[in-house]
């Protein structure tokens, strides 16, 4: 059974408790202009009406600023704050629009992607904890060798590898045709790579973040090379070390 995702809501509060109506009026426009474009929120899923409204809304609390400005009645500042009123009616009919369609399952698989839809609307999303990952998949490689000295390596695991960080680690071996005794042998415990060898050999590491999955490595020519990578979300959520792939760059 799956789990039910919470829906992310809009934080009311940041227009409801504003008092200065020209800010009001700066928040109804700003809203107007990003959602009627945004892909999530442009007609037909809100109405062009409803926009048109809002700016229709805009345009009134102005008139009336004008009106109290140039005769400051009582009266006139009620009717001023009314008009007000109306506006954060339209803001909360706007949120909960917002709400629905951000949280809809065809526009969000998470909370964090529900907050970022309600960011495309202008309005404000209430904080959410973000889940922590835990420990990585660890990669699953192929290593291409590009041209001399020229090492290609992408990460084929499926789309359920989603790291914070993915690290190579390339270190040289020796030649098949000696023994292998002097060979270095690579570790990784408590997220650091540790590399021993008996002999010299050059050694390359190289990191990319989030959603990168591709790396280009320079290696000196016509030498062994054995390539690894870990994972990483955070510096205590480690992978396991990947099967090494061995080429001749």
């Amino acid at each position: 059974m799956a789990t039910e995702i919470k829906p992310v809501l809009v934080k009311r509060s940041v227009y409801t408790n504003v008092i200065d109506p020209e800010k009001l009026i700066q928040y109804i426009d700003n809203s107007k202009n990003l959602g009627s474009t945004a892909d999530l929120f442009k007609d037909p899923h809100i109405a062009s009406t409803f926009y048109t409204e809002g700016s229709d809304l805009a345009v009134l609390i102005k008139k009336k600023i004008d009106i109290y400005e140039g005769a400051p009645l009582p009266g006139n500042r009620t009717l001023l704050e009314l008009a007000m009123d109306d506006g954060k009616n339209w803001l909360n009919r706007y949120a909960l629009q917002v709400e629905t369609i951000s949280n809809s399952d065809a526009n969000r698989t998470t909370r964090e992607q529900a907050f970022g839809n309600i960011q495309l609307s202008y309005l404000t999303p209430h904080k959410i904890v973000i889940s922590k990952k835990g420990v990585p998949e660890t990669p699953k490689l192929d290593v291409e060798v590009t041209s001399p000295g020229n090492i290609a390596v992408s990460i084929i695991n499926g789309a359920t590898y989603q790291p914070t960080q993915t690290n190579f680690v390339v270190v040289q071996l020796p030649p098949a045709s000696e023994p292998q005794d002097n060979a270095p042998v690579v570790s990784l415990k408590n997220g650091q790579v540790t590399i021993v060898s008996k002999s010299a050999g050059e050694s390359v590491t190289s990191s990319v973040t989030g959603k990168g999955r591709n790396v280009k490595l320079q290696v000196t020519p016509m030498n062994r090379y054995a390539v690894y990578a870990y994972a990483q979300n955070g510096k205590k959520q480690v992978s396991e070390l990947s099967v090494p792939i061995i080429v001749i760059a």
